[in-house]
C-alpha cells in the first residue's frame, strides 16, 4: 500500500471543509472545529494555498494552516472551545 498522499483539492461549504486526496479518499471536516475559518466570509475561506508539498493548507487573509493529518483525523484548532457550543 503507498502511503504517500496528498491534497489535490479542496472545496469548503457553510459546514464543512472537505479535501479530495491523491489516493482517491474524500474527507470531510465539520467547519465549526476551525473557528478563524468558520468566522470568514466566503471570499476568505476561498482564499486559500494548497501547500507545496500537498501536506497542508494556508489561508493568508485570516492567518490559518490546517494539516492534512489534522484533518483527516478531524483534531479541532487550538482555538476551539466545546463550551461555546453548548
Amino acid at each position: 500500500m503507498n502511503n504517500d498522499f496528498r491534497i489535490i483539492n479542496v472545496t469548503i461549504s457553510d459546514s464543512h471543509i472537505t479535501i479530495y486526496l491523491s489516493d482517491d479518499r474524500i474527507v470531510s471536516t465539520p467547519i465549526y472545529l476551525y473557528p478563524r475559518l468558520d468566522k470568514a466570509n466566503e471570499i476568505e475561506r476561498n482564499n486559500f494555498n494548497i501547500s507545496g508539498s500537498g501536506l497542508g493548507i494556508h489561508w493568508e487573509d485570516i492567518d490559518e494552516d490546517l494539516s492534512m493529518t489534522g484533518l483527516i483525523n478531524a483534531i479541532p484548532s487550538p482555538e476551539y472551545k466545546i463550551e461555546e457550543l453548548i
